[in-house]
């Protein structure tokens, strides 16, 4: 995965040319951008699709965008929520706030004031091309977070499956092909999704407490399987360490 991973935005906006060119212009500019004009349709982008930040008008079709904005935050707080609108009243400002708004725009705005809020906005909350590295250690079965105070260990598993997105081209991977990639040795069977399941629980309580409050590190994708949402590199760890790595539980049967 590259630290340089593009910025993934959702325009939400009814007015097909202004849409258009928004995104025409973010595309340009280094960022993935989905479309959609309505709530609802934002709803058929999301499932299997991480997006960093969501630019909304409050004009919609059906939900308003406040409506919106409510609903993504209270799901996903880690989204960054941009309002752009043509509504400019202070009322309207608060209201858009009180939502779950980052970010309040008021129509028009220059598109390159946009890109500039969304990058900023992406930056704040910790986005995965701002992302510090962690780095993973095969041969310790050690992860080491970006403060590099402390190195956890992983059990067999959690170590199999980081090393799958270590080693991967992408950050997303289906359930399917991680578990059978994940097959204990001798095994007729491949790990249940419901084993791989527990894993992932596992490993995403022993590392979340190393991350910034807004970074979910381990992103289930709904109906797919599994996003690494951070920068994950293989190396060999050395170095002063503590005498007792976190983290040194049994493994447990799945």
């Amino acid at each position: 995965m590259s630290e340089n991973t593009p910025i993934r935005v959702a325009i939400v906006e009814d007015d097909a040319i202004l849409r258009e060119e928004l995104a025409w212009y973010l595309s340009l500019n280094g960022c993935e951008v989905l479309e959609a004009n309505s709530g609802l349709g934002l709803d058929d982008l999301l499932p299997g699709t991480q997006v960093d930040v969501v630019v909304l008008d409050l004009n919609l079709p059906g939900e308003s965008g406040f409506e919106i904005a409510e609903r993504l935050k209270r799901h996903n707080p880690a989204i960054g929520v941009v309002m752009l609108t043509a509504r400019s009243a202070l009322l309207d400002r608060v209201k858009g706030y009180a939502s779950g708004a980052d970010n309040y725009l008021a129509k028009p705005v220059p598109a390159e004031e946009l890109k500039a809020a969304i990058v900023s906005l992406h930056r704040r909350l910790g986005g995965q091309g701002q992302a510090p590295t962690w780095l993973l250690d095969r041969e310790q079965a050690l992860i080491r977070p970006p403060a590099g105070h402390l190195d956890i260990a992983l059990t067999a598993k959690e170590l199999a499956f980081l090393l799958l997105f270590a080693r991967a081209a992408r950050d997303t991977l289906e359930s399917t092909t991680v578990c059978e990639l994940m097959e204990p040795a001798n095994s007729t069977e491949p790990l249940s999704k419901r084993a791989l399941e527990n894993i992932v629980s596992r490993l995403r309580k022993k590392l979340q407490p190393f991350a910034l409050p807004t970074r979910t590190l381990i992103r289930p994708v709904w109906g797919s399987g599994y996003q690494l949402c951070f920068v994950l590199r293989e190396t060999r760890l050395n170095g002063p360490r503590p005498a007792r790595a976190l983290g040194m539980e049994p493994e447990t049967p799945d």
